[in-house]
């Protein structure tokens, strides 16, 4: 019976080795039939974005990259289509999967992650500091589990410049003129900052044994803030398998592409594309690796148990890019300790 399960398990490796080499591939494709000039034929869905005339969720200086076309009837609130874009290409219609939305606003007016949560039953937080938008992410979104606070380098206070859909913590980032021309009031408010191991060790916690976990998809949407949050990231708890980082410096200033990259290449991510204004980042993890890692766990395998464990590894890992190390720990947030932030479990 246990060699069956051997050989069984050694079949079913194969198929899974086989199937990572075809996302794998897949991935790539989507991406390879894009143009050089960042354009990508009809057939993907996917148009150029034509910018236009600047109004109120804009700004100029980079220029953006696609635009994916949203569907009449499709459920998608992505600004640019990103999110049917990662839906459709890197997670492959991906149900119950875990999200992290910095810079959510009101939770679904341009959300990346709105539609993983509703429609494909994603759980996951969203995180806001605006008081005057915080409360809609459960009143009109409807999402579960909003955080009211700022994320930052540290915990504790910090001012915050509560700007429609500009609020910043970086206050050089406001375009107080523009802003007052659209006739919208800005507001400077103390806000409670938490630092981005502080936010995930509350709501998204490894195991008691300390086992790090994979997140699916995080969203970063924080004006001008992004690489300080990045720069604070505790890589070596949480494994995200995709990035969505907005990258629109104020006032013309330089891109941020070569920071971002300079942070997320070394730890095994390669830049997909650029997506309205925001860049897209993914972790590779090859079938060669994937490889090695199932045959070193079943040559330590020693009886049935190691080898039913095995198996189980071999299913997570087919779906995931992330190191066989960063396992799911299958808790929801809004579960973990008291910290700082005004936190709330919002009702569905």
């Amino acid at each position: 019976m246990a060699g069956m399960r051997r050989w069984l398990c050694a079949l079913v490796s194969f198929a899974g080795f086989l199937a990572v080499a075809c996302v794998e591939w897949s991935g790539r494709r989507a991406v390879d039939m894009l143009d050089a000039d960042g354009r990508a034929p009809s057939t993907l869905g996917v148009r150029p974005n034509a910018g236009g005339g600047r109004r109120l969720h804009e700004r100029p200086a980079l220029a953006p990259g696609i635009s994916v076309r949203i569907e009449a009837g499709e459920r998608y609130k992505g600004q640019e289509g990103q999110d049917k874009w990662a839906d459709e290409h890197l997670f492959h219609r991906r149900r119950r999967g875990v999200f992290v939305d910095l810079g959510c606003y009101d939770g679904i007016t341009y959300s990346n992650t709105w539609y993983f949560e509703k429609v494909l039953n994603w759980s996951g937080v969203c995180v806001e500091p605006n008081p005057a938008v915080f409360a809609r992410i459960s009143s009109e979104a409807r999402r579960s589990t909003g955080v009211q606070a700022a994320v930052s380098s540290a915990d504790g206070k910090m001012p915050f410049v509560a700007a429609y859909m500009r609020s910043s913590l970086n206050a050089t980032a406001v375009d107080y003129s523009f802003l007052a021309s659209q006739g919208v009031r800005t507001e400077k408010v103390m806000v409670d900052v938490l630092s981005p191991t502080s936010l995930l060790a509350k709501y998204l916690p490894s195991t008691p044994a300390g086992t790090p976990r994979t997140i699916d998809y995080v969203n970063i949407d924080v004006e001008a803030h992004e690489v300080v949050i990045l720069q604070a990231w505790p890589f070596e708890s949480y494994c995200v398998e995709v990035f969505n980082i907005e990258n629109q410096p104020p006032h013309g200033e330089p891109s941020i592409l070569p920071q971002l990259m300079e942070i997320l290449a070394p730890r095994g991510y390669e830049h997909l594309l650029r997506i309205g204004v925001d860049e897209v980042f993914r972790r590779v993890i090859t079938s060669i690796e994937l490889l090695k890692s199932l045959s070193t766990t079943y040559l330590n395998a020693r009886d049935d148990l190691g080898v039913a464990h095995w198996c189980r590894s071999l299913m997570h890992r087919r779906r995931t890019s992330c190191p066989p190390s960063y396992l799911n720990t299958g808790r929801r947030p809004g579960s973990g300790r008291k910290g700082h932030g005004k936190a709330r479990k919002l009702s569905s």
